[in-house]
């Protein structure tokens, strides 16, 4: 019994009081949108399968497809060089220093059309690079 149980009667003893809890069942019609990293991917680029290359390193996808960057080597980013104005992408958490390992996965369902430019931080000068257009 806790203290919020017991209350103090008038001669001094104790008595426990028995609080009701009522549960109130809602119900929703919003939809919970389903995190990319779970859904099925339209696209799959391997992040450096042989080093320093995204690959496909270019493509094209339609709106509301998900693409899922999939680490095949560690030391590796996405970083966004080039996206429309009204997109909502930026690549990989943290900043320039942040890499992450093999088996790492970064996922995004994109909805703005344009077209999309991004490196890896660590290994821009050596060609690591990839585009791609949402139509």
């Amino acid at each position: 019994m806790t203290e919020d149980d017991a209350a103090t009667t008038s001669d001094g003893g104790t008595t426990t009081v028995e609080s009701e809890s009522t549960t109130t069942e809602e119900s929703t019609t919003a939809t919970t949108e389903v995190p990319a990293a779970e859904k099925e991917p339209d696209l799959v680029v391997e992040v450096a399968p042989d080093g320093f290359t995204f690959s496909p390193e270019s493509f094209e996808i339609s709106a509301d497809d998900t693409v899922h960057w999939e680490w095949k080597d560690s030391g590796h980013d996405v970083r966004v060089k080039e996206s429309p104005g009204d997109s909502d992408w930026t690549g990989t958490p943290g900043d320039a220093t942040d890499t992450y390992g093999e088996g790492y996965l970064h996922a995004h369902t994109f909805e703005a059309s344009g077209e999309y430019g991004y490196y890896c931080a660590p290994h821009r000068s050596l060609g690591l690079r990839g585009s791609f257009t949402v139509r």
